[in-house]
């Protein structure tokens, strides 16, 4: 746990799948309690509860390697089961968690 007001962003669980069934990449999912963007205030078309957050604050995304290189970033989600249950969906069943 983090001191109120602490920013944190760290790897909290990584993954390796096979792309196309022979190339190996990476993934990895990230906790964090801040965002780098600028909040929008007054715009109906953003939703006031994303990032959805868990109890301490924090949101989960995946971050995708292809080749050392990164590839992607997903939406965010609310605790780290979401996180990886949605890389499974978007990598399929190559995906090996590591310990």
């Amino acid at each position: 746990m983090t001191d109120e007001g602490q920013r944190i962003r760290e790897v909290v669980k990584r993954g390796t799948w096979l792309y196309g069934g022979a190339v190996p990449c990476e993934v990895h999912i990230f906790e964090t309690n801040y965002s780098d963007a600028p909040p929008i205030i007054d715009d109906p078309d953003i939703n006031p509860d994303y990032p959805p957050r868990d109890n301490a604050g924090n949101f989960y995304f995946a971050v995708y390697f292809v080749r050392g290189q990164r590839r992607g970033v997903s939406n965010c989600f609310g605790s780290v089961e979401d996180a990886q249950a949605a890389v499974a969906a978007v990598v399929g069943g190559t995906l090996k968690w590591l310990p």
